[in-house]
């Protein structure tokens, strides 16, 4: 259902692009956390026609040894594993690019990229890369981005300092970027767990590393709680959606599979029958 919405509008911005973006390159990576995901990803055709897509396997899991058929329940010993790793796949990828970037040889500018993780309970309205290099680089990209994290809101009031969501972080390739995520490694590592809670105390409480960070606009990327519930009720998704707003909806404040299923099909966001 992701990639669905993904390729929607992917391609109506390649259609659209002005002659200052029609160059940048988008490469996406899709992390499949064992063997029997990382089969089935590889025989979808739409994703053996893409050139543009890589796809990992994250977390060198064995699906033939103790690793379960079924999705793992939210908050237990089997999840906290599997969302511990999201750390290592970020902090593995942008020290990746930054190699390449480092290469004179590599087309990647240095400093003129950023990494952006979504989850796959998120659709994609409009493409979401532009509004994200908008609010990181100036017309001067020369200077580096402004932020060294962005992130989708997480908390229930605006008003608020946001609770950041690593559902949906945009990371740009920073040393302190480096260095923050190889801390939250760490933290994963050393104690498996919900790995959100862990991720704003670091950035919000401990402060070892001197982070830019900044949320990023609820109108734009709303979550669950407000684009299913709140904004529902009060009529405001509807006009958000009319103008045109939006441009990802994540299918949080809900646990499961079915029940985000439901919720993206009940508000018209759901387009994989077959699944």
């Amino acid at each position: 259902n992701w990639h669905h919405h993904y390729q929607i509008i992917r391609q109506a911005s390649y259609e659209g692009a002005s002659l200052s973006t029609e160059n940048e390159k988008t490469s996406l990576i899709i992390i499949a956390e064992d063997n029997r995901v990382y089969g089935k990803l590889h025989a979808l055709p739409q994703l053996q026609k893409s050139d543009a897509t890589t796809i990992i396997l994250g977390g060198g899991k064995d699906s033939t040894n103790n690793v379960s058929q079924s999705a793992e329940d939210y908050d237990s010993d089997g999840y906290k594993s599997l969302v511990s790793g999201r750390a290592t796949h970020l902090l593995n990828l942008l020290c990746t690019f930054n190699a390449e970037a480092n290469d004179a040889s590599n087309e990647i500018a240095h400093g003129d990229w950023v990494l952006l993780y979504s989850d796959v309970d998120t659709v994609w309205l409009r493409d979401p890369i532009r509004i994200v290099r908008a609010q990181l680089f100036n017309e001067s990209k020369c200077q580096g981005p402004t932020f060294d994290v962005l992130a989708s809101n997480d908390s229930q009031n605006v008003t608020i300092d946001a609770h950041y969501c690593t559902g949906f972080l945009v990371v740009s390739p920073t040393p302190s970027s480096v260095v923050f995520l190889s801390q939250w490694e760490n933290e994963l590592r050393a104690n498996p767990q919900l790995n959100q809670p862990i991720f704003n105390h670091l950035l919000w409480t401990i402060k070892t590393v001197p982070m830019r960070h900044h949320r990023l606009d609820e109108d734009q990327f709303p979550n669950g709680l407000f684009f299913f519930d709140i904004w529902s009720e009060n009529g405001k998704r509807d006009e958000m959606l009319r103008q045109k707003t939006i441009a990802v909806v994540h299918n949080n404040f809900v646990i499961g599979h079915s029940a985000k299923k439901r919720r993206f099909d009940a508000h018209g966001l759901w387009n994989l029958t077959q699944l």
